[in-house]
């Protein structure tokens, strides 16, 4: 489970358990092991989009495995290419969207 910090994630991981009916977190002995942080990802479109659901049926590029499940599940259809790529890609139409990490493009 990925979470900006503690506190969401013990939210997060009490919410689960309730969804799974367990009523108590303290028998699964879980302790946290670590907190990293990531930067955000940013979605860059041809098109503006109001929600992630208007993924759906684009052609959007995404490096990583995480991204492409994300894609897949928004309705979209993961493209692999490389970064440097992705300006030329949008312009010609190749791809609709970007998923990448922040800073803007070149």
């Amino acid at each position: 489970m990925l979470s900006p910090d503690q506190a969401n994630a013990m939210r997060s991981l009490k919410a689960n358990n309730q969804k799974a009916g367990v009523t108590s977190i303290a028998p699964l002995r879980l302790a946290l092991t670590s907190c990293a942080t990531c930067q955000p990802y940013l979605i860059y479109c041809t098109q503006p989009l109001k929600s992630a659901s208007e993924l759906r049926g684009r052609k959007v590029r995404a490096a990583s495995a995480e991204g492409r499940a994300l894609v897949q599940r928004a309705g979209g259809s993961p493209q692999v290419l490389a970064f440097a790529d992705v300006p030329a890609a949008l312009r010609t139409g190749i791809i609709d969207c970007s998923i990448s990490g922040g800073g803007p493009l070149q």
